[in-house]
């Protein structure tokens, strides 16, 4: 395995960078904040300023926390990304591949069993049955109840499945 790649060494790199970052700016802080301060003479605090100029020098302190907060934020929407990932993989192995798709379609087949187009609420009835595997006819109260109640869990039905034993499949139950 490359050794830029072993997760172990990388992973003792990023260690190593942090505590060398936040170091740094720890001593920039206490320097900027506290140098004038205390011993306004000092050599360093002196030096630095002569060299560059005091606002020179603070601006090289603030120019670093800015490149560090971009940092920051960077790594921020970078776990966020693999949270998202890692949470869209967990839920594709929980529920299926067309999770989404499947409680959409729930959704949508709830709605249209307020519609006053009696044909339109039987073929929602007939593909919430074949969906979810329950008889509830066309009261929608029924069947939001039982959303309410599984659809966290929902796993759509396969043609010719049984429901899964222990589940809850009725607002009763």
């Amino acid at each position: 395995m490359n050794p830029r790649r072993d997760p172990q060494v990388v992973r003792r790199r990023e260690t190593i960078l942090s505590r060398i970052s936040i170091g740094i700016l720890y001593t920039l802080g206490l320097y900027v904040l506290i140098g004038p301060l205390v011993a306004p003479n000092a050599s360093g605090w002196t030096r630095l300023t002569e060299a560059f100029g005091e606002t020179a020098v603070l601006r090289c302190a603030i120019g670093f926390l800015f490149v560090y907060f971009a940092t920051l934020t960077r790594e921020k929407y970078r776990m966020k990304f693999i949270i998202e990932d890692v949470l869209e993989a967990l839920n594709t192995f929980l529920y299926g591949k067309d999770y989404r798709r499947h409680r959409e379609a729930v959704e949508i087949l709830l709605r249209s069993l307020q519609s006053s187009d009696r044909n339109l609420r039987a073929k929602a009835v007939d593909a919430l049955e074949k969906i979810t595997g329950q008889r509830f006819g066309d009261d929608p109260g029924a069947w939001r109840k039982w959303w309410e109640l599984n659809q966290r869990t929902f796993r759509a039905r396969v043609a010719g499945a049984t429901p899964v034993e222990g589940s809850p499949q009725s607002p009763t139950a």
